[in-house]
């Protein structure tokens, strides 16, 4: 017989949240294994002795930890999904019948906090992490990922209209303090010495000698300088984004590039995170992560281990000085005897700075190296069917 679901609602129930959460969740584990009593401490300065008690710090700091885990960057729909979600509920300490905070309560923590105490948050689950024996040190891992960003091509600017004031608030005030501060010496070092001498033969504004010629081989070098499209453009909702290339999709891309630091040890703990424009080369970020990652585990590492990205000569340098031993493959260098094997050359098309094979590609400017060398690319499907495929 077909049965059918009643949807009455009950006046009372007989629910017991921990019931409802498995065993091996990854809640259940975090929360048998990290004492979050430090919060306590952490935060112990930016409340008052006085006054109606405050949410939990431990709280919201165990939100914070709920939206780094499960992705949730938004302040909003965390504050949902932890009223929705039995498991974050339970993780909280909040039984069904009670609310949980809402979005405004981590809106305010977080200004009262501020990002530096939030970082401490972290590096101190790093520090539980290396006490119950999960980090070595002795070995990292580097890697970098693409995070598209949330925006759009339209919101696509000349950098020059979006950058307009040359100074923040509290730059400009430090600049004005500071030299006129100078000035003000100046010119009572001037005033003196004129009492002593009597007038000088300076002209009407004060100043003496002849007039600077300005630098006009920096003024034709950078007439001459080709500006890079990430130099020229910016995205107004989101000008910390750059526009990429990316391998595994067509066309370009706004994107963010998450750099990550990812400690030897059995439970490969991310012990370093950075995160800069999508532009930014792998190499040139690698000594902050180990600099973070020795900061954070209190180890300085004996090896890095990254791919043939990481592998330029200013980072094998800066590995050496530090006493780390490289792991990275060389990148292969450009044959040159490419020309024995191929007849025809390629063409140079100074206008569009790119070179022609000769069955019409076009090889486009990519990267310029410390070493003067420059790389150029053509898009990888433009040389399927090509009979001199294999002989370059």
């Amino acid at each position: 017989m077909m049965g059918y679901k009643s949807t009455e609602r009950k006046l009372f129930y007989m629910f017991n949240l921990d019931e409802r959460v498995p065993q091996d969740h990854i809640l259940r584990q975090i929360n048998e294994v990290v004492d979050f009593s430090f919060i306590y401490d952490l935060v112990r300065p930016y409340y008052s002795h006085t006054g109606a008690p405050s949410i939990d710090p431990v709280v919201v700091f165990k939100m914070a930890l709920l939206g780094y885990l499960y992705g949730i960057t938004s302040e909003r729909k965390l504050a949902e999904e932890c009223r929705l979600n039995l498991a974050f509920m339970w993780f909280l300490g909040y039984d069904i019948d009670e609310i949980s905070p809402n979005h405004s309560i981590l809106s305010k923590a977080r200004k009262r906090f501020g990002r530096a105490t939030y970082e401490q948050f972290f590096k101190e689950i790093v520090k539980l992490c290396e006490e119950a024996g999960l980090i070595e040190g002795n070995k990292v891992f580097l890697d970098a990922t693409l995070l598209k960003a949330n925006a759009s091509f339209d919101s696509l600017e000349e950098r020059k209209e979006a950058c307009e004031l040359k100074y923040s608030p509290e730059e400009y005030l430090d600049r004005v303090w500071a030299e006129n501060q100078e000035e003000q010496e100046e010119d009572k070092q001037h005033s003196q010495n004129e009492a002593d001498e009597g007038h000088s033969n300076s002209d009407s504004t004060g100043f003496q000698g002849t007039a600077v010629e300005p630098n006009k081989k920096t003024d034709k070098e950078s007439k001459g300088k080709k500006v890079k499209t990430n130099e020229r453009l910016v995205s107004r909702t989101d000008p910390d984004a750059a526009l990429i290339t990316h391998n595994n999709s067509k066309g370009v891309l706004l994107a963010h590039k998450v750099h990550v630091a990812v400690d030897g040890g059995p439970a490969r703990s991310r012990c370093a995170v950075e995160v800069t424009p999508g532009s930014f080369a792998e190499a040139h970020v690698a000594p902050t992560l180990i600099g973070k990652h020795t900061w954070n585990t209190g180890c300085l590492p004996e090896e890095a281990v990254a791919d043939k990205g990481y592998g330029r000569k200013h980072f094998y340098s800066f590995l050496k000085q530090a006493g780390i031993l490289p792991s990275i493959p060389y990148p292969k260098p450009w044959r040159k005897k490419r020309k024995e094997k191929f007849d025809a050359d390629f063409v140079y098309d100074e206008k569009e700075d790119a070179y022609i094979c000769p069955r019409g590609k076009k090889m486009y400017r990519m990267e310029t190296y410390e070493n003067g060398s420059v790389l150029y690319r053509v898009h990888r499907s433009a040389c399927k069917g090509c009979p001199y495929k294999g002989v370059l």
